[in-house]
């Protein structure tokens, strides 16, 4: 969507490429470690509809958007890249403080 679709930020292309991927790679670590640490699906759907309304909805009307903005802030901004690699990162250091799973055939 982002190549050949309109799901892209108001930067270039591959701008949008170069911040969405990392974003989504450390999203998808936040997402999964709450999943194990709660044992539930629901806390990992909730956490992801609330970030987006939040990135989508409630934060651009709490903000007054300027081309250098535009490039930080939202979905295909370099902030949530830099917030969720870095949560990611923390999380990663914790890793040992997860449950463990089950082995797999058993």
């Amino acid at each position: 969507m982002i190549l050949f679709g309109t799901y892209h930020g108001t930067g270039s292309v591959w701008y949008s490429l170069a911040v969405f991927v990392p974003s989504v790679m450390g999203a998808g670590l936040v997402i999964a470690w709450l999943r194990i640490i709660s044992g539930s699906v629901w806390v990992a759907v909730l956490f992801h509809g609330f970030w987006n309304y939040f990135i989508q909805q409630v934060y651009p009307a709490m903000t007054v958007m300027t081309d250098a903005g535009e490039m930080m802030l939202g979905e295909f901004g370099w902030f949530a890249a830099a917030f969720y690699v870095g949560l990611a990162l923390v999380l990663w250091h914790f890793r040992d403080r997860l449950p463990k799973l089950p082995a797999e055939g058993v």
